[in-house]
């Protein structure tokens, strides 16, 4: 795993990644300036800690063991040999999330051969934290981060007068998260083919992934808002083969793919309860949409009994006593319930990595391994 800072000049928006990808066994890769070999902890920086104790209100001493967690994943790695070339998949955190939430998925992933980046969104990830000064692109982007952990409810009070408000300060947030995406797409596209960063992006030259990637196989995923994202990102870049989300929150999507549904292989696996009560019948119009009037055959919608929101991230395995105290995990064995998810989304991944239009005998062998149709709930 590999923490980059990504700029684009354009926006004055610098992103902080982190990427996953098969390397070879204690074979660091040479960069100048170099990195630490290993990271010794999970989320190292004390403040990031004291600032997911802040998203859930909580008292900071809650997320202070966060520092010691292993990681299954070394820093800095050589790139492995032999190996054909890597699809992509680029993931978007739920609103306050972090980009290592889920890296048991991109472990998982890069052992198979993938090159997975998790970016924070800067303006609502719980907090992201830079090596030197940066400047927030003006307006939307200064409230957004002046606000950063306030969440759902209370933003209805000091974001927006109306739900018509609330609607299109979401979606012009939306519209930020899906340029991030693709802004990680284009800085990938150009280290395959020249091993160097786009212009101003500050990355220089770079040859980790020089000839690596296969940029016909790039798929997009994200957890709660991460997971609109995803749904929004798949639709406006075409770059984007497949896509997932995990118990998305679909209030921010644009009026027309909400209510007209896509026409993209999609896997959403969805939490009975959700996280807000209309929510369920936007997915379910959505799928419908999707099903009935695009003829999407590649859209699976699943319910996953006893599970809740925060089930969808490794969270719930490292935190799980803050997670049951918040009333945010389910009943299920927490690390069944997370390998079960996880493996879902592996399953469905690959179907995809290779053929942009697997045959319908490997999406029925899907639905047989996986339980669909969806769940009552």
């Amino acid at each position: 795993t590999n923490a980059s800072g990504w700029r684009e000049d354009g926006r004055c928006r610098r992103l902080l990644a982190e990427v996953w990808y098969p390397g070879e066994k204690e074979t660091p890769f040479q960069r100048d300036p170099p990195l630490p070999p290993h990271l010794a902890g999970w989320l190292t920086d004390a403040r990031l800690r004291a600032a997911l104790a802040a998203r859930f209100s909580l008292p900071g001493w809650v997320m202070r063991h966060l520092g010691s967690v292993k990681r299954v994943a070394c820093r800095s790695l050589r790139f492995a040999d032999g190996l054909p070339l890597a699809p992509i998949l680029v993931f978007s955190h739920g609103y306050g999330g972090v980009r290592v939430q889920n890296e048991t998925l991109a472990c998982e992933l890069a052992s198979r051969g993938w090159v997975v980046v998790g970016v924070d969104h800067a303006g609502d990830a719980a907090g992201v934290f830079y090596d030197q000064a940066w400047n927030a692109a003006p307006g939307l982007e200064r409230q957004l981060l002046s606000h950063a952990y306030d969440g759902y409810v209370r933003a209805h009070g000091e974001f927006a007068a109306s739900m018509d408000e609330l609607h299109e300060l979401r979606h012009a947030q939306l519209d930020i998260r899906v340029a991030d995406l693709s802004a990680i797409v284009d800085t990938l596209a150009a280290l395959h083919a020249a091993g160097t960063g786009p212009p101003g992006s500050g990355l220089g030259e770079w040859r980790l992934f020089e000839g690596r990637l296969d940029l016909d196989s790039v798929h997009v995923g994200g957890h709660s808002f991460g997971g609109g994202t995803a749904i929004e990102a798949l639709n406006r870049d075409n770059r984007f083969v497949s896509g997932f989300a995990l118990d998305p929150w679909l209030f921010p999507l644009s009026e027309s793919l909400r209510e007209g549904g896509t026409e993209k292989p999609l896997l959403m696996v969805s939490a009975p309860r959700c996280i807000e009560a209309k929510n369920k019948a936007r997915r379910e119009a959505f799928a419908a949409a999707s099903c009935e009037e695009r003829g999407n055959v590649a859209l699976r919608d699943v319910v996953v009994p006893l599970s809740e929101h925060h089930d969808f991230h490794d969270f719930v395995l490292i935190a799980p006593l803050a997670m049951q105290w918040l009333g945010a995990a389910g009943k299920a064995q927490k690390d069944e319930l997370l390998a079960r998810i996880n493996g879902m989304v592996l399953d469905w991944l690959e179907a995809f990595a290779d053929d942009r239009a697997p045959s319908a005998r490997r999406l029925m062998e899907f639905d047989d391994a996986w339980f669909f149709p969806a769940a009552a709930s």
